[in-house]
């Protein structure tokens, strides 16, 4: 087992709660290193795997991601992103994120919220993110000024600082974020989402847990 940085990939390496690629590296057309995790050092990605050859400084790699696995993260992503928006639209407009984990297996979302919700909230909530789904809505990868993203509306997550340079998400007209993450283009391709379950995590703070894709069929 193995830590090996590039001096460039391709590779997300888990931040922003998205957890990172897998995924091969080669040399020629030899699979050299199964990857398992990738992670972040400041801005240095580093890939953690094992072995199946020798590796050297200096070697020139081929890294390949897992795309399926890469795909499946998109779709809970940007599956998120409508999540937010919905708990904002059936909830309340001061629900606010506070937390999420985005793997492909599931979403893990914390928000601001003073009580449980009710079923019916809860099923609103999901008809809402599929009803956005089954839309097909376009979604937008843009850079911009921190500035401009401000005009544009883009929300924030709470208590994170920014660069002079931003990335906004924007799905159809139902959500605008700043987002480093990996987003699909279209809401399609989310297929599906479901809500597991919504409990309290602590004072305040509201955990909801949801499949997508093929997960939640």
């Amino acid at each position: 087992e193995v830590e090996i940085a590039l001096n460039h990939t391709p590779f997300y390496g888990t931040q922003g709660g998205q957890v990172g690629d897998s995924g091969v590296f080669k040399i020629g057309d030899k699979v050299v290193m199964n990857i398992v995790e990738t992670n972040r050092v400041g801005n240095i990605v580093v890939h953690k795997g094992v072995l199946t050859e020798q590796i050297n400084v200096g070697d020139e790699i081929m890294p390949e991601i897992n795309q399926q696995n890469r795909q499946q993260i998109a779709r809970a992503h940007t599956a998120t992103h409508l999540l937010q928006a919905a708990l904002r639209h059936v909830l309340n407009e001061d629900v606010e994120q506070r937390g999420s984990k985005v793997a492909p297996d599931s979403v893990r979302f914390d928000f601001s919220f003073g009580r449980a919700m009710t079923t019916e909230e809860k099923q609103a909530v999901e008809d809402l993110v599929n009803k956005w789904i089954n839309e097909d809505l376009p979604v937008a990868h843009e850079e911009m000024d921190i500035e401009s993203a401000k005009r544009r509306g883009a929300m924030a997550l709470f208590g994170e600082k920014y660069g002079e340079r931003v990335r906004v998400i924007t799905a159809g007209d139902v959500s605008c974020e700043l987002c480093g993450g990996t987003h699909i283009y279209h809401t399609g391709e989310i297929m599906r989402a479901r809500i597991n379950k919504e409990k309290s995590i602590s004072s305040g703070i509201r955990r909801i847990t949801m499949s997508v894709g093929t997960l939640a069929e």
